[in-house]
């Protein structure tokens, strides 16, 4: 459920910006992360980003992709959803959005704590945690 909530998530994001997002070219890994970006890559569909959950998907993103002699980022862009030390040592660098983790794990733990002392709190709809852009080389300078 949570990967649904995810492309959701950006399927709204990209409408409420103007983007173009194509359902049909959102893949579930499964723990299979290469055979997700072989079947997109074989797909001869046209996309200029890939965005992925973990840094490591991202690498071999990466390596799938010059494989295929497709360039990052000046043919697709590459943005990863977890910011880990990895992002940085990748090349090109990634460029990825960073998580409060704290305040994450801060929120997670008081809801827990409510939970076992029969307290459970209800959050007030529309209320989140922003992630912040940590822009590097992965992706296209669009402007």
């Amino acid at each position: 459920m949570p990967a649904v909530r995810c492309w959701k998530a950006t399927a709204t994001s990209c409408r409420t910006n103007s983007i173009p997002f194509n359902r049909q070219l959102v893949l579930t890994a499964n723990d299979d992360v290469e055979q997700a970006l072989l079947t997109l890559i074989n797909s001869f569909s046209k996309y200029s980003v890939i965005i992925v959950k973990r840094d490591r998907y991202a690498a071999e993103a990466m390596r799938l992709l010059r494989e295929f002699t497709i360039a990052v980022p000046q043919e697709v862009s590459l943005l990863s959803l977890e910011d880990s030390p990895l992002a940085s040592l990748l090349y090109p660098p990634l460029t990825c959005i960073s998580w409060p983790l704290e305040a994450l794990l801060d929120n997670c733990i008081q809801r827990i704590r409510s939970l076992i002392d029969d307290r459970p709190t209800f959050t007030a709809e529309g209320r989140s945690l922003a992630g912040r852009l940590i822009p590097r080389q992965s992706v296209a300078d669009i402007s």
